[in-house]
């Protein structure tokens, strides 16, 4: 599908739909690369019915590139985020709180391994960075 042809379909949709991936995801941000960025592209050919035809792989052309927030990463580098929601179904629950403990622990263990030292340890938008002093200029 060319940017084009997306932009033709999505003008069809409400507006105000969130984008999402294959996984329920929210889309984060949008980019746009070289074909041979990440691997070549690889395009499948369609005849007049939609039937795949041939795969075509390439490095000469861009490509847009769609990336989603992966909720287990934002759960994990925002152990104590506001999850809503949920509470329908326990396994959910359950999934969340695990990463929610993860990210804690890890953030403990950075605590830990740095003495709370904040020349290291630095909050930027409640997540937990460590920041080599040596290399900041």
């Amino acid at each position: 599908m060319t940017v084009r042809e997306l932009i033709e379909e999505l003008k069809d949709y409400d507006p105000d739909a969130i984008v999402c991936t294959g996984g329920n995801e929210p889309l984060s941000f949008t980019e746009i690369l070289p074909a041979y960025y990440d691997g070549r592209l690889r395009k499948v050919i369609k005849d007049e019915h939609e039937t795949p035809i041939k795969i075509e792989t390439n490095a000469y052309e861009a490509k847009v590139k769609l990336h989603s927030y992966d909720i287990e990463e934002v759960v994990f580098d925002n152990p104590r985020i506001e999850i809503e929601g949920v509470d329908y179904d326990k396994r959910y629950l359950e999934t969340y709180a695990r990463w929610r403990q993860e990210g804690l622990d890890c953030e403990r263990e950075l605590r830990g391994r740095y003495n709370n030292d904040y020349d290291y340890l630095k909050m930027y938008d409640g997540k937990l960075f460590v920041w080599d002093i040596e290399e900041e200029v």
